[in-house]
Parts: structure tokens; sequence; C-alpha cells
């Protein structure tokens, strides 16, 4: 039993979880009929008794000291670890986006209101059952997201040695396989767009947005893609740079018609020597957490309502995954992956050092023939035919 304290009950607010044993002289609290001492300090005891209380509501033994880690202080150390990989420089091999911790705070944010203090090894697949609801906001895809990013919050605790064993998510929380995301998409509008469609686009945007959707069906550009486009990428009629979502380099060949548009809408010079800028010389895509401004979608959206595009699912990645479908019957899914900044995973891709500018030239001049016809479409000569030897 401990000893008397030699001094009153301390002060605290009204609303204090614990009683204060004055015979014992330590703040108390009563768990299936057994009282627990958390000391004479307020706020020490606090701190223990939240440690604590879910051990000793369930009836299990706290671990000892420094044995565990709490949900919060797990979430705290991960975000810190992630937020030197955001800082880091863009070459690093560990460098996040903005966006992508973001998208780590926010699902940190919803374990931290879920379990706050909460032991790790307290958490029982029940618990993970009830974080997937919370986390489901409607769409498949995000909730893939978020799940996975809770396992690499818990993937990453355990091998840094914050958690002492394996985490138990249990079946329902089993990320979805692609045959269920397949079938959730399957009552979606496909996200491509017929010839006539772009067309009717091309002839009624202005010079910015006539540049972007060129370089969108031309060379599977999203938005963002567009935004870090630097002059310095130009490469005679090619434009090459590498991905800065997998580092992968992208090289494609431009239509004359995205040359010659590129040309009427290219910014000013500028520090950064950025391709595009908006009419107040700022970034095209500017993020701001989860949420970002994204000018290239904006125009995309004020031109949809001008031609009276309101179908579904006809956001400005349709001319990505357009180019993406019609490039397939070029039959060289190797140059249609340079374009698009794929990978195969194979070994010959680390020993391949060049790739033949013609194979991209007729991919690209392929989806330019299904755009506007065979008629506009002839390849135009490059170079001069070599005279014939005497």
């Amino acid at each position: 039993m401990p000893e008397k304290a030699p001094y009153p009950k301390p002060r605290v607010h009204a609303d204090f979880p614990l009683s204060w044993h004055k015979g014992v002289g330590q703040w108390m609290k009563k768990f299936r009929g057994k009282q627990i001492y958390f000391g004479a300090d307020p706020q020490e005891a606090l701190e223990a008794y939240l440690k604590q209380k879910d051990y000793l509501i369930a009836g299990v033994d706290p671990p000892t000291e420094n044995a565990d880690i709490s949900v919060r202080d797990l979430v705290n150390h991960y975000l810190v670890h992630r937020e030197h990989d955001r800082d880091s420089k863009k070459t690093s091999t560990n460098h996040i986006s903005d966006r992508t911790f973001a998208e780590y705070k926010d699902t940190g944010s919803v374990l931290v209101e879920l379990w706050n203090h909460r032991s790790v090894s307290m958490l029982r697949p029940m618990d993970f059952a009830t974080l997937r609801h919370r986390l489901d906001s409607g769409s498949p895809d995000r909730l893939r997201r978020r799940m996975t990013n809770v396992r690499s919050i818990f993937k990453w605790g355990r091998s840094v040695g914050l958690i002492a064993s394996d985490v138990r998510y249990g079946n329902e929380f089993d990320l979805a396989d692609k045959s269920q995301l397949r079938k959730a998409k399957a009552n979606r509008a496909e996200p491509i767009l017929d010839a006539a469609t772009i067309r009717t686009a091309l002839e009624a945007a202005w010079p910015a947005m006539k540049a972007f959707i060129l370089l969108g069906i031309n060379c599977g550009f999203y938005s963002k893609d567009i935004n870090d486009l630097k002059n310095s990428y130009l490469d005679g009629e090619f434009i090459q740079f590498a991905r800065e979502k997998t580092g992968i380099d992208r090289r494609c060949w431009l239509w004359p018609e995205t040359r010659e548009a590129i040309a009427a809408a290219k910014a000013p010079e500028n520090p950064e020597d950025r391709m595009f800028l908006s009419k107040r010389g700022k970034p095209l895509h500017v993020p701001h957490g989860l949420n970002r401004t994204d000018l290239v979608a904006c125009n995309w959206t004020e031109l949809k309502k001008q031609i009276g595009l309101t179908r579904p699912n006809s956001g400005f990645k349709c001319f990505r995954h357009t180019f993406r479908t019609e490039a397939d019957g070029a039959k060289d899914p190797e140059a249609v992956r340079m374009v698009m900044g794929h990978t195969d995973g194979s070994v010959g891709e680390f020993y391949r050092h060049r790739f033949d500018d013609e194979r991209l030239i007729a991919v690209a001049q392929y989806v330019r023939t299904w755009l506007f016809g065979d008629n506009k479409a002839k390849k135009p000569q490059r170079r001069a035919k070599k005279k014939a030897s005497k």
C-alpha cells in the first residue's frame, strides 16, 4: 500500500476524471471493482490514466513502461519522418510531393481522432473494421489509397522498432483487389473522348487552352504535367523530361499543330523557365493541402460548358486516357510506354540507353491520324532525301 501523502488534495478542474484518495494521497480510479492508483501529481496521474485506461477497461494488464507506443505518438513520429522526405530534394529516392504528404496527414488525423492515446498493441481486427467504415467516402480508389496509407504508418512503426509485434488488421481491412475495383468502375462512363468532340473543343478553344488540349492528346499529359513543363524540355520537334511521379524519362514527338499552339501560348521569360503561366504570372497548378488550384482543369471546365459537353467523367484526364487507348493501334507498346512515362519492370529497360525516335513519331502520328483524318495527318517530310550516288 502506498504511503500517505503529507500534503492535502491538489486543486484540479471540476471534470477531472480521477478521484483523490486522502488516506493514500494519490489519484485513483476503480476498474472492475479494483482501485488503481496513478500518483499524487495531477498532470502525471492524468497522463498515466490515459495510457492505461483502455487496458484496464478490457481487463488486460497494461504493458511495462516504453514497451509500446500510442497511436497519436506513432502518427506524429511518422509525419515527422515523412515531412523530411517532402522537404528533401526532388532527386532524392525518398522524396514525396506536398499532396502525398497531405494525404498521409489526413489519414493520420483520422487515426488520432478515432484512437488517440490508445496503445497500438490494444488494436484488434474489429477496430480496423470500424476504421475502414470511417475512411470510406464512397470512392473505391480513394478508400484503397487511405487504407494503404494506414498500413504504411504501422509498417514503418514496426520497421523502426516503435511497435513490438505485427499489427493484426483482420479480413475486413484487406485491400480491394483489381476485380473489385473493376466492378466499381463498371457503371461509370469511360474517361475517354471521341475524335469529333476533341476537334470541336479545339475549334472553340482560346490559344492557351488549345495548347493544353493538344499536349494532352498528343503526349498524354495530365494538367500537372503541363504546369511543370519548362522551355528547356524542348528538343527540336520533341519534348523530353523525367516524370516527377516515377522519375522515368518521357519523350514525345510534337505534332506541327502542337508546336504552333505552344508558340502562340508560351509564357514570357521567367526565372523558373516555365513554359506556361497564368495571366498573373503564377503557376497553373498550386497545391493547398489535399486541395489544389488547377487552372488547366478550370479552363477545361469552362470550355466544356461552351461546347455543351455535360457527360460525367469528362475531366482533363480524359486526354491522357484517350491517347493511351488509341495509341495501342500503333502496335508498339514500348514506344507508348516511353511517351506515357510508364515502365514494365523488365530487366531489359535497365539496359536500354537509347530509343529510336522514328518509333515515337509513328505512335504520335497514328493518334494524329485518328484525330484529324488521313488528309491532314500525312507525315511531314522531316529531312531531305539523299541524292542518288552517281
